[in-house]
């Protein structure tokens, strides 16, 4: 848990979660405000009691990329797109000259 309440996920032996948290990672490491904003919408989301997959809502992991994406359509932000081969099995990941 984060700060008491936000639920984490954990995952064994699962390639793509991996590759996730990198992608979400390399975003966040652009400005500690991605992270801020992500943690304040899932905290959103759960009080509103419309995330989690388990209960055929969206994932929390959609509504972090909903909020990247909003930070990249934004006028005032314009966060770059970062593709996401470069964090797959053999992909440079964040020493990818596009990222």
């Amino acid at each position: 848990q984060f700060d008491k309440r936000l639920d984490i996920d954990l995952s064994c032996e699962n390639t793509m979660a991996l590759q996730n948290t990198k992608l979400l990672k390399a975003y966040a490491d652009m400005h500690p405000r991605v992270r801020e904003l992500g943690i304040a919408v899932k905290l959103w989301a759960k009080a509103a009691q419309v995330c989690g997959a388990s209960r055929r809502h969206l994932s929390s992991y959609t509504f972090t990329l909903m909020t990247i994406y909003f930070l990249q359509v934004s006028e005032d932000v314009q966060m770059p797109y970062l593709p996401t081969s470069c964090f797959e099995p053999g992909g440079e990941g964040e020493d990818d000259p596009r990222v």
